[in-house]
This record gives C-alpha cells, sequence and structure tokens, in this order.
C-alpha cells in the first residue's frame, strides 16, 4: 500500500519542514525551488542526481510539484535519465506516483514523456485521488502513453526480429500488441535485442488483465486504443479476476466495471480454465474449461457486499447496475460441482451467498445482521419470471448454511497480480474422494435439508413477505428448533445406549 508522506510536505510549502528529508544540496535545492541554484549545483556534480534522502527519495521525487524543476533535472540527466528516474524510495513509491498523488497533472505528463515506467503500483496511487476531473485527466495521459509505447515496441519487433519470430508472434504493422506485448519483450531479449527499460514493468496479460482496474481507467484505455477486451491469456479473460482489488471496491463500483465489460463484448458466461499442473509455461493442452466466469464474480459480489456492509447498513447500487444484477443471479448457470448447497449445479445466487459467509467468518462480525442486510440491500431487485428461482436458490443456501453444512463446491482463488496468472488456478476444485467423503458424513443432514426447504418454499408462498423478515422471522428460528429436537433425541439415544451397557469410544 502506497504511504503518502512526500505529497503533504510539498503542498504545505512550509521549508522548515524540509530539514526533515536530510538531503544533499541538491535535494534542498529542489525543494526550494531555487532554479539558479539547481542548475549551478548540476553543472558542477551531474551524479548527484543519484544520491537520496535516508527514504530514498531521489531528486526527481522531490521535484513533482515543481514542473519546471523537474524539467531541468531531466535535461540536465541527458543519457543517465532512464536509469534514475523510475528509482522507488525506501516506501516502493515512484516519482510518478507522487506526482499522481499530488495531482500535479504537468509533472505527470513531463515524466511520462520521459519513459518513466507505469507499474501495477502506478495504477494503484490512481485510485488514492478524490478528484475525479483531475484523476480522468492523469488516466487520459497513462493509457495513450501505453499505447504509444507499444506502437514504439511493435516498431522495434518489426525492424529487429527475423521473419519467422515475426510470423509466430503473429506481428504485422496494424497489430495492437497489447496481450502480445509480453512475449514481444521476451524474444527481442532471448535473441540480444537491446531493449529499453521502460518494458521492464510488462507483465504477462493484455491491460485489462492489470490489477486495480476501474471502470473509468478501462474507459480511458479504450479511448486510447485498446479495443479487445476478452482476450484469453492463459485460458483466462479480465472478467476472471476483476476480484482482485476486492477489499477495497465498493459493491455498486465492482458491478459497474462488470457492466462496462458487458457493454464492451465481453462474454459473462465464459468458462474458466482449469489447469491441475502450474502454468508457468505456455502449454495450453493442460487447460479444461470447468467453471463459468458469472459464478466467480458472484461468489466476489459476496465478499463485496459483506465489506461494504461492516461500515453501512446496506448496499448503495444504482438502478443501472442493480439490473445486471438481477441479471446476473437470474441467469440459469450451473456447474457440475457436487454440493448441499444447489440442488443440481452451484448457481449465482448459491455463490453468492457462500461468498457473504465466507466473508463474515473470515473477517468476524454479527452473522445474522450482515446475513439480513444483504438480502434487504437486493430486495428491489426485479427478477421478472425468474423471481422464485432466485429466491428458492437463496433460501437453500442460507438454509444449508444455518445447518453448518460443509461445501463441496469449487472455490475461487482471489488473485492480486497479472504475474499470479501463472501461479494460481482461479477455480480451486476439491478432490474427488474428499467431496466423497464430506458428502457422506452429511447426508442426514441433506435428507433434512431438502424437508425443510421444501417447507420454506410453500410457506414462502403462503407468507407473502420480504425474504429478508421471512429468513429473519421463519426460516432461522424454525431451523434453530428443528436442530435442537435433533441434539435432544441424539441426548435420549445416547443415554439409552449407556443404560444397556454399550461402551462407545472416548466415553
Amino acid at each position: 500500500m502506497i504511504i503518502d508522506i512526500l505529497s503533504p510536505i510539498l503542498k504545505l510549502k512550509r521549508p522548515e519542514l524540509y530539514q526533515l528529508f536530510e538531503g544533499n544540496e541538491l535535494c534542498f535545492a529542489v525543494l526550494h525551488h531555487c532554479e539558479s541554484d539547481v542548475v549551478r549545483i548540476l553543472r558542477k556534480d551531474r551524479s548527484l542526481l543519484r544520491e537520496s534522502t535516508y527514504r530514498g527519495l531521489t531528486p526527481f521525487h522531490l521535484a513533482v510539484s515543481w514542473p519546471r524543476g523537474l524539467s531541468i533535472l531531466i535535461a540536465h540527466g541527458a543519457n543517465e535519465v532512464q536509469s534514475i528516474i523510475s528509482i522507488r524510495d525506501s516506501l516502493n513509491v515512484s516519482a510518478l506516483e507522487y506526482a499522481i498523488i499530488t495531482g500535479e497533472t504537468t509533472s505527470v505528463k513531463i515524466l511520462l514523456d520521459s519513459e518513466i515506467i507505469i507499474s501495477e503500483e502506478t495504477l494503484r496511487s490512481l485510485g488514492i485521488l478524490t478528484d475525479q476531473k483531475l484523476a480522468h485527466e492523469i488516466m487520459g495521459l497513462m493509457a495513450k502513453t501505453l499505447f504509444r509505447r507499444q506502437r514504439s515496441l511493435l516498431e522495434l519487433a518489426l525492424r529487429t526480429l527475423s521473419a519467422e519470430d515475426v510470423q509466430n508472434l503473429g506481428l504485422h504493422k496494424d497489430v495492437i500488441l497489447d496481450e502480445k506485448a509480453f512475449h514481444v519483450v521476451r524474444a527481442l531479449k532471448e535473441r540480444g535485442i537491446s531493449v529499453p527499460a521502460v518494458y521492464d514493468a510488462i507483465v504477462r496479460g493484455s491491460v485489462y488483465h492489470w490489477p486495480f482496474l476501474t471502470t473509468p481507467w478501462a474507459q480511458a484505455l479504450f479511448d486510447a486504443g485498446f479495443v479487445e477486451t476478452n482476450s484469453l491469456v492463459l485460458g483466462l479473460t479480465p472478467l476472471m479476476g476483476i476480484s482482485e482489488n476486492f477489499w477495497t471496491v465498493e459493491f455498486n463500483q465492482m458491478l459497474g466495471l462488470i457492466h462496462w465489460f458487458y457493454d464492451h463484448g465481453a462474454n459473462l458466461y465464459t468458462s474458466i480454465s482449469y489447469s491441475s499442473k502450474c502454468c508457468c509455461c505456455d502449454r495450453r493442452d493442460v487447460f479444461v474449461q470447468v467453471r463459468p466466469t458469472v459464478h466467480y464474480f458472484a461468489e466476489s459480489l459476496g465478499w463485496v457486499a459483506v465489506n461494504v456492509l461492516v461500515q453501512r447498513e446496506r448496499l448503495e447500487t444504482s438502478n443501472r447496475n442493480l439490473s445486471l444484477f438481477s441479471k446476473l443471479l437470474s441467469s440459469k448457470v450451473t456447474d457440475p460441482c457436487e454440493c448441499y448447497c444447489a440442488a443440481n449445479g452451484c448457481t449465482p445466487t448459491s455463490k453468492f451467498v457462500c461468498g457473504i459467509y465466507t466473508r463474515i467468518l473470515l473477517r468476524g462480525g454479527d452473522i445474522e445482521r450482515h446475513v439480513i442486510n444483504c438480502i434487504r440491500s437486493i430486495e428491489s431487485a426485479k427478477f421478472d419470471e425468474s423471481k422464485y428461482d432466485v429466491i428458492f436458490d437463496f433460501i437453500r443456501a442460507v438454509t444449508f448454511e444455518r445447518l453448518g453444512m460443509r461445501h463441496t463446491c469449487c472455490r475461487y482463488t482471489m488473485r492480486t497480480a497479472p504475474s499470479e496468472l501463472c501461479r494460481h488456478r482461479v477455480p480451486d476444485l476439491m478432490e474427488l474422494s474428499e467431496v466423497k467423503e464430506i458428502r457422506e458424513e452429511d447426508r442426514n443432514l441433506a435428507g433434512l435439508l431438502n424437508l425443510l426447504v421444501e417447507e420454506f418454499e410453500r410457506a414462502f408462498l403462503d407468507l407473502d413477505v420480504p425474504l429478508s423478515q421471512f429468513v429473519k422471522q421463519h426460516l432461522w428460528p424454525r431451523v434453530d428448533k428443528v436442530m435442537e429436537e435433533q441434539d435432544e433425541v441424539s441426548s435420549e439415544n445416547l443415554h439409552a445406549m449407556r443404560e444397556i451397557g454399550v461402551v462407545l469410544d472416548g466415553s
């Protein structure tokens, strides 16, 4: 996480605070915005550009609030700028990220034009900006820079690689590299061709596979020329990883991003690839299509909903995004999982409920309050003819959880970086032997579950009350009563067995 200490001090413009940096003569000249001193010092000793404060702040970090000074440093750095400008401080923050956090658009442009590296951490810094107009302006500059750099990389590849390499990589003058950029850089380096340092941060995946993606950033990338939003990388589309920033994202924001992909041609129902092997290599024959994408972000939305409801009582969702949410939960897309939480394979609704409970158990808190608030927040969604299918899926999943039964369905790994595309299996499948063992142990509870669900479906139709009210006032009390009766019967049986002299292990 970026810890912003520098920008508040720079914004205050109080010279007495500059002593906190303990820098060299050049650093203090930059902090005081003294052009004549900066020029004089650099003419005398240009190597000072490489020196930093005890916190690793270079003169470029300190100059982000002074665009003129930044330009002077770059001009005097000459050919050495490339090896200095992207240096990170002790908190792993670059000059570009400080310029973004500080809101210095001119400095951002100067640094981008000077080929500073754009990395995953750079994208994280965009989320710190509260001025949306400013954020959009900076996103536009960054997206155009990325597109321009990829065009330059393509020109380098076409100029220096062999005809065979060009053909194998699928390159031609009009191609947009995007997910090919990683392979192009690797091919150039393997053939001993010098690649500018600005391409060192290129990782596997398209620009839409990068973490910390937001709807405005996605739109900026699309406007810049990155028009392929559904590309497959190691069997995964960008939609299969949009929850990597689910720790902080808002429910409505995540739905908005899913909606953006949907509007731009992405398939919400593509199956996620699964590999039982490490997929660090480029072998494609090891992938098997097994789980629908809609299940992945349905479970992720459950996590995000709980994160939000820890802070407030309701999820704030626009009508447009609520309509998409209804569409997602209403989709009759099942998987081959054998789990008692759903009658015939998991559904988007059962995965959403699973995400809610999983997050609550990991985070802690009042389970009943969070579950009821989640249900209340989506009760205004219009499900049309599929309304009761969704409600009955909810009822079964919530009853399953109240009975304390165990899931045997697949779970989803929450990745945090494109590099993890080749380290994590997004759907995490349980071993078949373990599935059979758990299902056998829960067999009696499964029979009880089916009886209760049948009862609850009839009762819900008869009572005609909101689902949240039904769950709180009818479903949970009824399950608790049944479980209490089961416990009493078990105790009586145990007592009777002991009375006739049966010896039990552990008794």
